[in-house]
């Protein structure tokens, strides 16, 4: 999530800032064009970083625990400590561990985050080809 809040910003609103959007905006490419290649931009970066961590947690957690490593019991498992803290996000809706047993509400609330996620990335591209923007 820091990384999209931050990526976001560098991509879009540090050109809108400083001016240099008026040099995006002046070429001859529509700003649906350009706002859909920084959105490529900003996923192909989460996507990276995922498949990253990922990746790189397997291999610590298969060379450290060999005999002990088993993912599905690995993926959600962080405590009752902090299980009101989950009711203060919408990331309620991701239930790792349901996704991992096939689970029909832990399938409906992913596909509900990936619609709100397509809907808030709709409207901000919308949103900047509407915005006038003073050059």
């Amino acid at each position: 999530m820091v990384f999209s809040i931050l990526r976001g910003n560098g991509l879009v609103a540090k050109y809108t800032e400083n001016g240099a959007i008026s040099v995006l905006v002046a070429a001859p490419v529509k700003r649906s064009r350009i706002i859909c290649t920084q959105l490529a931009v900003l996923l192909s970066g989460v996507l990276i970083l995922m498949l990253y961590s990922t990746a790189l947690e397997l291999i610590i957690s298969c060379s450290q625990f060999q005999d002990e490593f088993e993912v599905p019991q690995m993926l959600g498992n962080v405590g009752e400590k902090t299980e009101a803290a989950k009711y203060f996000t919408f990331f309620t809706l991701f239930d790792g561990n349901g996704l991992v047993a096939n689970q029909t509400s832990a399938i409906v609330g992913a596909i509900l985050l990936l619609a709100g996620a397509i809907v808030m990335y709709i409207a901000g591209c919308i949103l900047f080809c509407k915005k006038d923007l003073s050059l």
